[in-house]
């Protein structure tokens, strides 16, 4: 598992410039500007394989993410080609397992996927993740309103802090009616983090070499 930190490690370099926004809107802000970050760059990429047995949808995507896009996948061997759930036969809608060569990979949930039709055997696959945009209240005894799903790659704070803070900063200084509201910087902000999104997504085109499949997780 790719290893992570909590969004509210990027807390220093945003609250200086909007000191009056309350910390856990921040720090929801942060993960948001990770997610488009993830969006555009398309730059984490997590490979894997599991054993199929059932007709069931099939988690495949780690904690805290969900995933973006299905670059590749194959069952035993035989390639499938991703598509949304909705373009599979109408026979397949029914609720009764169709069995046969698989030819299609759908994703079905936001971390999930289901073959069709059903095969038993190993999916092998290689996604592009984002993270995820569920809320997880209630696991922390001493501070229940901690989202345990507000949490970054750590490549993105090594690598790319200042761009999630301005893409952070473009969400909060564009909200109406605060006293730290102010669209003309958000603007700029947002200008800022579009351009390292650009450049992140250059390094990681000209960078991205097919790995020896492994159940592990990529920045590229």
């Amino acid at each position: 598992m790719l290893p992570t930190i909590p969004c509210r490690d990027f807390l220093h370099l945003v609250l200086p410039e909007c000191q009056a926004c309350p910390d856990p809107v921040a720090t929801y802000m942060i993960r948001l500007a990770g997610i488009e970050f993830s969006q555009i760059t398309k730059g984490w990429r997590h490979t894997g394989s599991q054993v199929l047995a059932s007709n069931n949808v099939t988690l495949i995507a780690p904690d805290h993410t969900e995933i973006h896009t299905i670059e590749e996948a194959t069952l035993n061997g035989q390639p499938l080609d991703p598509v949304a759930f909705l373009s599979a036969d109408p026979e397949q809608m029914t609720g009764i397992a169709q069995t046969g060569q698989a030819t299609e990979i759908s994703q079905v949930e936001p971390g999930a996927v289901q073959i069709n039709p059903f095969q038993a055997g190993t999916l092998r696959y290689s996604l592009t993740l984002k993270p995820t945009m569920a809320r997880l209240l209630a696991t922390f005894p001493n501070d229940p309103l901690r989202d345990a799903h507000d949490v970054l790659p750590a490549f993105m704070f090594s690598q790319h802090a200042t761009t999630i803070a301005a893409g952070a900063l473009a969400l909060i200084l564009m909200l109406p009616g605060e006293p730290f509201s102010d669209p003309a910087k958000a603007t700029l902000k947002r200008s800022m983090f579009m351009q390292g999104c650009n450049s992140a997504h250059a390094d990681a085109r000209m960078g991205q070499q097919r790995a020896p499949r492994r159940n592990t997780i990529h920045w590229l």
